[in-house]
């Protein structure tokens, strides 16, 4: 588990040092968005994947082979590669690698007003906020929504209308939580939270859905974003 924080955003000598390198689809798809801060945790995210799959893999950068699912979720066209998962939100990027298929979701914890947030959490799961504070039912909203979009983006599927938070409903099986497969010939999923360590005011929810026999990492491992642009460009 990795994760960058976007202190500051580069000028503009310093975005040309790096991101005329990127493959030209990745720039495209970079580039649409209208926002500077958007494009830059993109690119973030990028160099961060291509840095962790590179030095693992002892490949270059051109020689990392992106493509995308039918519902846009990327992978490594390369035999034996790892899993991954990028999720980025606020001034935060993070990534997960796994032996096997594996989601992540990290979200901004912004405040919600509850009645907004007894109407998507749905009847059942609102019923469990009914004695907490705004604060406590804030946090319990944002640790369900992170759980849901970790494990539909491990399905490889997204948000869609068929999952929502009313009926996101994962047991406990005395370890974990777990969900059980979309595809019948699916294993089940384990899902878990993670602390967050914000070197911003702001705070973040995470979450991970992966198979059971992959562990939860202790921590997340932060890397700075200059020794991130330093590590991408050593793969050039």
């Amino acid at each position: 588990m990795y994760a960058a924080a976007l202190r500051t955003l580069p000028d503009p000598a310093e975005w040309n040092r790096w991101f005329p390198a990127f493959f030209s689809e990745e720039r495209a798809r970079i580039l649409r968005f209208a926002r500077e801060e958007d494009r830059f945790s993109r690119a973030v995210s990028h160099m961060l994947l291509s840095a962790l799959l590179g030095e693992r893999l002892q490949l270059r950068y051109e020689e990392l082979i992106f493509r995308r699912s039918g519902y846009g979720k990327p992978y490594l066209d390369l035999p034996g590669t790892p899993a991954f998962n990028l999720s980025h939100s606020g001034r935060m990027v993070v990534c997960a690698v796994a032996h096997t298929e594996v989601g992540i979701d990290v979200e901004r914890i912004e405040p919600l007003d509850r009645a907004t947030l007894r109407t998507m959490l749905g009847a059942e799961a609102a019923g469990r906020t009914a004695r907490m504070t705004e604060a406590e039912t804030t946090d319990f909203f944002y640790g369900r929504w992170t759980l849901l979009e970790s494990w539909l983006k491990a399905e490889g599927t997204g948000l869609n209308n068929k999952h929502t938070l009313e009926t996101f409903a994962p047991r406990f099986d005395g370890e974990s939580l777990v969900m059980d497969p979309e595809k019948p010939e699916g294993t089940s999923w384990a899902l878990g939270t993670l602390a967050l360590d914000s070197p911003f005011p702001e705070r973040y929810a995470l979450a991970v859905c992966r198979k059971p026999q992959e562990s939860l990492p202790g921590h997340v491992q932060f890397i700075e974003v200059p020794e991130l642009i330093a590590r991408f460009r050593a793969l050039l």
